[in-house]
């Protein structure tokens, strides 16, 4: 058994037999199978959770096992992933960064298709360095969970047990981050194991749970109270004390109720207090323990066991109790104004505290207490005077001696401030503590510091100058998470906080961003002509402004006022280029590049889009944004698929994947197996683009991509189309339009609608059609888009020349063809004119059949002209609509 503290009291586990096989089962499974179990142990405080746990790492010998928590408070976005991290790389929180970066060097040494920067990114990840290549957050993120998968691929080489406690203190990106890892490292064999108090009464924990226990092999384990059978032989084992009246154990057993800590904790009050003591190598009970009047809970105990310390011991553990259930020697000492060393180790031995391995600070021994409801019931029973003078005085302390660390300790910080009731520095970092949290993509936790500067900014009239700043962020945080009426609000708050021009111009200007995405871009137009006012000599705002203008106007379908938006700021970016850094005027160019290729696409310039996109395709290169360089190709590929070029858009296609494959960016490479399907379908490789859907919907499931849904049953659609099996094809259409419709995109909707329209054509069900293309000439007449119009006409004309009127089927057919010229994509043109061929040889018309058969043979030699494989031209050309026709 495991030494429990005072003299030789020990013992081993009680009642958990059952528990232990369960785990050690589960353990074997893992191994043998080369698969991921997840375990669950539940149970109320000191019911024996982390006991069960050491228990069964003990048992397991030799098994890798990375440990890590959750924090009750002032608690870091991710916690618990980079205390995993940091065990993995061998470091502490304040090496020199030249010995950390040695450290993580080594660390990755040997992984295989790592991003180039990854040293740098996990460093900025650990060590709340600066780096960032021009990329939100999210992006970020996902490269840091790329490379944590990658290190938990490579440690479970046999099986890896990977424990995480408390996590009923969990935070959402924390809990994001695990949901990752246990859906990509399914196949692997980890067994992760979680420790919590009953989580339903934390609603979000408990659906995270449940998320999880639904989608990959789970377990939860119940830790009931103790029997009184065992809680009886867990005494007896712990200590045996000879005559200890029935009476009193029946006392210890009825208030105890089965929780090992409290039968502990208890025992070791009767030994300190004298009731129990050691004579002969013997336990003994004194007569007099008959008067002792067993506490009713596991704090009236601890407290008790507190009163029993001399005057310094009871001192050093109240403050430390101060600092948390985590703390420090060096501070300590600093508190108190003396040396604590040998309380700490006096401490040690009655059971209270426990030394750490590692400590977060250097040159300073890391604590913890035994349990955190020690922690609780010895803070809670200090003067409220002395409290708040600890608190401030350990955050002055922290600032003194971690003045760059700032940023990192923002949360601690702000709470010991709060506690402390210095409101003026806890608002100071409850604002910075928000933006840490938004920069980490944790919205939720940025509102709640946000809204907690806010409260005692109005409830104390104090901080009035950053009011206006912290509602403006608070918006930003709203927009983020899609709350745009909450966003709208805040947005109006800051106004009228906002007493400086460019501030205000701020507050517009994110205004207008949530605005747009709302598409109420009439709105958002106002208010960022309104920012370029109060804003004119932010040089920054004004591009930034001006860069929203181009998109917005875009988005609105005035392609002329965008151009121009796009003129002003390369205007301004050659005026002021010299007032920027280097690599921000370079950054500013490529997203000039990027939104201008985008426009000349629009207005048919392919050709001027694809050169718009490789300037900042180079700029993105030179400056190693791997990302924006994903994205770029992506971009191109496009393009050059509208020009016909299949072979060069899959070479684009596929330089993206192996880019966002490295970097673990999912969507991206969701998105690009996409694009790779669509292009085999056109292709006639039926084969290779249903692989590649169902890979993009399998990916989709894991990344919890909905809408991908809608499109990858849409391809799949194409697929079965194609092969003329029509059931199956409008078996995925219709999947496909529930979930589009389900999430109201419209749009999509309604062009899915039109291709479901078309198979029932093809399979002689026009009437069935016919209701189809009435509601979507409805939505046609709202929309007014170019892409619907000609898929309309399309669609109508094929159902005019089923039904026998042909002169309506020309009709449709022209007004199609007007309508898909304008698109300026030439993959389109191809089932054009295979209609109108079917039509001109129906009407006997041999002038006009004769000018499209030649437009069909000369559309066939330009797309062969674009395959370079050819086994490709050869698929290509067995394309069913092709055949008897070329």
């Amino acid at each position: 058994g495991k030494v429990r503290g005072i003299e030789r009291l020990q013992a081993p586990m009680i009642g958990r037999k059952e528990e232990m096989k369960r785990l050690t089962y589960i353990l074997r499974t893992v191994t043998d199978e080369k698969k991921m179990r997840v375990v669950f142990i539940e149970g109320d405080a000191g019911i024996g959770k982390s006991r069960l746990y050491n228990e069964f790492i003990s048992a397991a010998g030799g098994v890798k096992v990375f440990q890590s928590r959750f924090l009750p408070f002032a608690q870091e976005p991710d916690f618990p992933l980079k205390t995993l991290l940091r065990q993995y790389f061998n470091l502490k929180e304040f090496m020199t960064m030249e010995d950390a970066s040695a450290c993580v060097e080594r660390g990755l040494k040997g992984l295989q298709n790592l991003p180039p920067d990854a040293k740098e990114i996990v460093l900025g990840f650990l060590f709340y360095e600066k780096y960032s290549k021009d990329d939100d957050f999210e992006t970020y993120r996902q490269e840091v969970l790329s490379i944590a998968e990658k290190i938990l691929r490579s440690e479970a080489k046999r099986v890896l047990i990977i424990g995480v406690e408390d996590i009923h203190w969990a935070d959402v990106i924390s809990l994001n981050s695990f949901e990752h890892l246990i859906k990509f490292l399914v196949d692997t064999p980890i067994m992760f194991i979680f420790m919590s108090r009953p989580t339903f009464e934390v609603p979000t924990v408990s659906r995270w749970k449940n998320s999880i226990m639904n989608s990959v092999i789970s377990e939860k384990i119940d830790l009931l109270p103790l029997t009184d059978e065992d809680s009886a032989k867990f005494i007896s084992k712990l200590l045996e004390i000879e005559r200890l009246p029935l009476s009193v154990k029946n006392k210890i057993l009825k208030k105890g109720g089965g929780n090992p800590l409290f039968i502990e904790e208890l025992l070791k009050t009767l030994m300190e207090k004298g009731y129990i003591y050691l004579e002969d190598g013997k336990y003994l009970a004194k007569p007099d323990i008959m008067q002792f009047e067993v506490p009713d809970t596991i704090g009236d105990i601890v407290l008790s066991r507190v009163d029993n310390l001399n005057s310094k011991n009871k001192r050093v553990i109240q403050t430390a109790s101060i600092i948390g259930d985590v703390f420090w020697d060096r501070p300590l000492d600093f508190l108190l104004s003396m040396d604590t060393s040998d309380a700490l180790e006096f401490l040690i031995v009655r059971d209270f505290i426990s030394e750490r391995a590692q400590s977060s600070f250097e040159n300073a021994n890391e604590y913890s207490f035994k349990h955190v409801l020690l922690q609780e019931s010895i803070y809670e029973s200090i003067l409220n005077k002395v409290r708040k003078k600890s608190h401030r005085e350990f955050a002055r302390w922290l600032l003194r001696n971690y003045p760059d660390k700032e940023r990192q300790f923002a949360s601690l910080l702000a709470y010991h401030f709060e506690k402390g009731e210095e409101f003026e520095e806890a608002v100071k970092y409850y604002k910075l503590s928000g933006d840490l949290y938004s920069e980490q993509s944790a919205p939720q936790k940025a509102i709640e510091s946000y809204n907690k500067a806010l409260f005692y900014i109005k409830k104390l009239d104090i901080c009035k100058d950053i009011q206006w700043e912290v509602y403006d962020r608070l918006g930003v945080q709203f927009r983020y998470i899609g709350m745009m009426r909450d966003a709208l609000e805040a947005f109006r708050n800051a106004i009228s906080y906002a007493d400086d021009a460019c501030n205000i111009a701020r507050v517009k200007y994110d205004n207008a961003c949530a605005l747009q995405e709302m598409s109420r871009y009439d709105e958002a137009i106002e208010l960022l002509h309104e920012a370029l006012v109060y804003g004119e000599g932010d040089i920054r705002l004004k591009m930034d402004v001006y860069q929203e203008l181009l998109w917005v106007y875009y988005l609105k379908g005035d392609i002329e006022r965008s151009q121009q938006n796009v003129e002003q700021l390369k205007e301004l970016i050659e005026r002021y280029g010299d007032v920027l850094s280097g690599d921000e005027v370079e950054r500013r160019w490529a997203g000039l590049y990027d939104r201008s290729g985008i426009l000349k696409g629009h207005r048919g310039d392919i050709a001027g889009a694809i050169e718009e996109l490789k300037k900042s395709l180079e700029i993105y290169k030179k400056q190693n944004n791997v990302n924006k360089v994903a994205v770029i190709y992506n971009n191109i590929a496009t393009y050059y698929g509208y020009q016909g070029r299949l072979s060069d858009e899959l070479s684009m296609l596929k330089r993206s994947l192996e880019i966002d494959e490295k970097i673990g960016r999912r969507l991206g490479i969701a998105v690009t197996y996409y694009n790779i399907g669509l292009c085999y379908l056109f292709l006639n490789d039926l084969e290779k683009a249903e692989d590649y859907f169902n890979k993009y919907l399998a990916l989709n499931k894991l990344i919890d991509n909905k809408l991908g849904d809608g499109y990858g049953y849409r391809g799949l659609a194409g697929v079965y189309l194609q092969r003329g099996n029509l059931k199956k094809a409008l078996d995925y259409v219709d999947q496909s339009i529930k979930i589009f419709s389900s999430l109201g995109s419209t749009y999509l909707e309604n062009v899915t609608k039109l291709l479901k329209a078309s198979i029932l054509i093809s399979d002689n069900r026009a009437g069935k059609a016919k209701n189809i293309i009435k509601q979507v000439d409805e939505y046609a007449k709202k929309a007014d888009n170019p892409t619907v119009w000609g898929e309309l006409f399309f669609v109508r004309g094929k159902q005019a020349y089923i039904s026998g009127k042909l002169e309506e089927c020309e009709k449709y057919l022209d007004k199609a063809e007007v309508a898909f010229l304008g698109m300026n994509d030439i993959c389109i043109l191809g089932d054009l004119y295979i209609e109108r061929i079917k039509l001109y040889e129906k009407k006997k018309d041999m002038k006009s059949l004769t000018v499209y058969k030649d437009k069909l043979e000369e559309w066939v030699k330009k797309i062969l002209e674009g395959i370079d494989d050819y086994e490709l031209k050869s698929r290509f050309l067995e394309k069913r609509e092709l055949q008897g026709l070329i």
